[in-house]
């Protein structure tokens, strides 16, 4: 099985505050990590990142560490900047184009890291002439705004992706009320707690295992709620929520890349909390 790469390309390091901390790979775009996404997509796990110089050291779960010596020949080096779906990619191809752009590449030959330690190489350069291409679907990052611009429409496409591997309930069976057409569904394992509004008239609602939802909480499609986090009540409209956050009070078009903290009333919108990130 091929090794995969996450690249951090000059722009990708450009994406302030969040590239003084982490690679891009590691950003939760839409309901998922960008590694995560590539993972699903080219069925191999990530074994590397290449980013700047000051994340030589990252290190967080289950993150691959920065690359070191040469990338071996059949290598997949793909750009973290392109969120694809979370559908199964052509595996046996070369290159993989999206919108136009290449998004990853296959290494024809073996690639001293230097070439494109510093970012300024595009995958289009590292593309063999004989390469067999496909398309793949995607959102590209060019902005960090991106990652909230584009929310509603990962989403919504996320959630429906998701729900067939996933062993989940109606939130009506859970004694939610429920407005609207969309799914609206509850991993086994979750808990939904009385007078819980699921409001899918926009899109679809995911609550998943581990996580729980208090009294006077009403979620608001598209939306996703991670594992073991929890809602204390309020309106969160549109949103991804990672594991083992709490959230309490108004929330519209955010994202929490996980292990954050909102437990106020106040409303945060259009914005993207880190992880570790506590707003008192």
């Amino acid at each position: 099985m091929n090794a995969l790469v996450l690249y951090d390309d000059a722009r990708a390091r450009c994406f302030q505050p969040f590239a003084l901390t982490r690679p891009v790979s590691e950003l939760r775009a839409g309901t998922d990590l960008v590694r995560h996404r590539w993972e699903l997509a080219l069925g191999t796990e990530a074994t590397a990142f290449v980013s700047a110089a000051h994340l030589a050291d990252f290190d967080e779960f289950d993150a691959p560490h920065a690359a070191s010596g040469a990338l071996p020949a059949g290598t997949i080096v793909a750009n973290a900047r392109c969120a694809v779906v979370l559908t199964p990619a052509d595996h046996a191809a070369d290159v993989w184009m999206c919108a136009g752009r290449v998004a990853a590449v296959r290494l024809s030959r073996s690639l001293p890291l230097d070439t494109i330690r510093d970012g300024g190489t595009s995958l289009e350069a590292l593309a063999a002439s004989e390469a067999r291409s496909t398309d793949i679907s995607g959102w590209w990052l060019d902005e960090v705004w991106d990652l909230i611009r584009h929310l509603p429409e990962m989403l919504a496409s996320d959630v429906q992706l998701r729900l067939d591997a996933l062993d989940t309930v109606s939130a009506a069976e859970t004694g939610a009320a429920v407005i609207g057409a969309h799914a609206a569904r509850v991993e086994r394992g979750a808990s939904v707690e009385p007078y819980v509004v699921f409001d899918v008239s926009a899109g679809p609602v995911l609550v998943r295992r581990g996580a729980t939802i208090q009294p006077f909480t009403r979620l608001v499609g598209p939306c996703y709620l991670g594992e073991d986090s929890t809602v204390a009540g309020g309106r969160i409209a549109a949103s991804s929520i990672g594991e083992h956050c709490r959230v309490h009070g108004e929330l519209s078009m955010t994202v929490f890349l996980g292990h954050a903290n909102k437990s106020h009333d106040g409303f945060v919108g259009h914005s993207y909390l880190g992880r570790w990130t506590n707003l008192g």
